[in-house]
Order: C-alpha cells, then structure tokens, then sequence
C-alpha cells in the first residue's frame, strides 16, 4: 500500500471509529438469524449488510475495511460496495464521514473505485 492510500484508509478509520465494529451482527430472525462478522468473506457480508443484517452504524464501522479492500484487493464488487452507501445515504452523513468516504473512493491507486465515481453514478446524486 503506497502512502497515499494508505493515508485515506488511516484518514478513514479515524473518523469512523467511533463506530466500532461488532463481533455478531444481528440479522433478520426470520431470514437467517445473527452473523458472525468475518473479514475474510466480505464479499457475502457485503450483499446483506444494511439491509437483513445489521444496521446503519455496522455498515458505518466496516467503511474503512470495505474501502481498503477495494483499493486493495479483488473480493469485493465495487458496484456492490458504492450501491450499498447510496442505500445508506452517505451523503446525508456528518460533513467529515462524507470527506473520508470521497477520499477513499478517489485515491490514484483504485482507477477502477474511480470510473464508478463518474458523475453518471448514483454515488452523485444528492
């Protein structure tokens, strides 16, 4: 991880910590029940998150780690990942989780985070 990037994930994890990241999260009863939180499958995290399991502040607290796993790594969908903040309305959060999560996403070294940040992406829209 060059400094840059590495600036924006350390840039990241200080504004979100103070939503710390849980061991369990809880899901729908009816769907699947609680989920043990595995930084090592994201990808399946990722798809329900904010949506049968947990809650807007769990996705907030796995902000910096799904951000630095699409700059660095290929097992997560950036679509997936940009989808799910617009379902979170990001951009209706606190100015400086708004500045971190934009910082994140544009770095130099994630060319293909920034074509998903066209202006014709949802991740645009006010």
């Amino acid at each position: 991880m060059d400094d840059g990037l590495a600036a924006a994930v350390g840039r990241l994890r200080e504004t979100f910590v103070r939503y710390p990241r849980r061991t369990v999260l809880e899901g729908c009863p009816h769907c699947r029940g609680s989920v043990l939180v595995d930084e090592h499958d994201l990808f399946s995290l990722t798809i329900s998150l904010g949506g049968t399991v947990g809650t807007s502040d769990d996705v907030k607290s796995l902000v910096p780690l799904l951000l630095e796993r699409l700059a660095t790594g290929n097992e997560l969908m950036p679509s997936m990942v940009l989808t799910l903040l617009v379902q979170q309305g990001w951009r209706t959060w606190p100015t400086a989780e708004q500045e971190a999560t934009t910082a994140g996403h544009t770095h130099s070294c994630t060319p293909r985070i920034g074509q998903l940040m066209a202006t014709d992406h949802p991740l645009h829209d006010p």
